[in-house]
This record gives C-alpha cells, sequence and structure tokens, in this order.
C-alpha cells in the first residue's frame, strides 16, 4: 500500500513539473517573439546538411551560389533573424534563404504563412511548442544526409528475416 502511494506521489510531481516545464517555456516563446536573436556562434557545416541535399532539387537560377551568399553576408543575417528552436528551424531557414524560387505562386503561399502565424499567436506558439520538443542535438542536423541515403542502409532480402 505504501508503495502505491509513493508511486502515485511521483508520478504526480512528475505530471506537475512538467505542467510548470512547459508554462515556463510558452512564456519564453512569447517573450522571444520578434526579438534579436542572442546566438552568433553556429556550426554552418551541419546547419547546411538540408541545404546541401535540397540544393541538388533546385536549378541555379533559383539559389544564391556561394559567392552571392559571401558578398551579402547572409550568414549574419540568419544570425540575426533566427531564433528557431529546432534543428529542423534552422535547416530550413538555412535553406529559404539561399532559394530565390520564380514561382509567384510559391511566394505568394509562403507569404500567407508568414502572415497567419503573425496573426495568429496561439497557433503560432503551439507550434513552436511542438517544435521546441525536437531540440537541436548534434545527432539530429545529420537526418537529411541519412534521409536522403536510406536505400544504402536497406537490409538484402528482407522477406527472409520476415518469414522466420
Amino acid at each position: 500500500m505504501q508503495i502505491a502511494i509513493i508511486l502515485i506521489l511521483v508520478c504526480s510531481v512528475i505530471i506537475l513539473e512538467q505542467k510548470i516545464n512547459i508554462k515556463k517555456l510558452r512564456v519564453k516563446i512569447k517573450k522571444q517573439f520578434g526579438k534579436k536573436s542572442i546566438k552568433s556562434k553556429y556550426d554552418w557545416e551541419k546547419i547546411g546538411y538540408h541545404w546541401s541535399e535540397y540544393t541538388k532539387l533546385i536549378s541555379s537560377d533559383e539559389k544564391i551560389d556561394d559567392i552571392t551568399w559571401n558578398d551579402l553576408e547572409m550568414n549574419n543575417v540568419f544570425c540575426r533573424i533566427n531564433n528557431c528552436q529546432s534543428f529542423v528551424g534552422e535547416q530550413i531557414l538555412y535553406s529559404r534563404l539561399h532559394c530565390l524560387p520564380k514561382d509567384n505562386a510559391y511566394r505568394e503561399f509562403f507569404e500567407k504563412k508568414i502572415l497567419f502565424f503573425i496573426s495568429n499567436d496561439k497557433e503560432r506558439e503551439e507550434i513552436q511548442l511542438l517544435l521546441y520538443g525536437l531540440e537541436k542535438n548534434d545527432s539530429s542536423y545529420y537526418l537529411p544526409k541519412f534521409m536522403t541515403n536510406l536505400n544504402s542502409y536497406r537490409v538484402p532480402s528482407i522477406w527472409k528475416y520476415r518469414t522466420m
């Protein structure tokens, strides 16, 4: 009986702590929106992994080349606007800054998404809360390279193992 009471108390404390942490995170998300990014040091190689895979799918006239990127000091622009709380956010932002899509429909759709999240705080905060859960683990930055090479990790004749 005492073990059950202790177990219930421990579970209650864990749940309460988790709710408190989520509330703190919501406050942090509200506070950071529209503010200048604090972090200034980035591992550009890891952040660029998504771009290195994505660039293969885009025509050369729809992307910023490395010389222009450096001339425009776009890494500084990235540092200034990056408030991403996940590795995915950083990699997508980095890739988006490299792209110059010719398709007006694509740009208009992207602009609609931006305006939606600016005018709908609750939805933006919920999405940010979910993305925050992805974190910025060093190993996660390699995911785009891993996903691109999935076929090389296939187990040959997998059907044999499944029938065993």
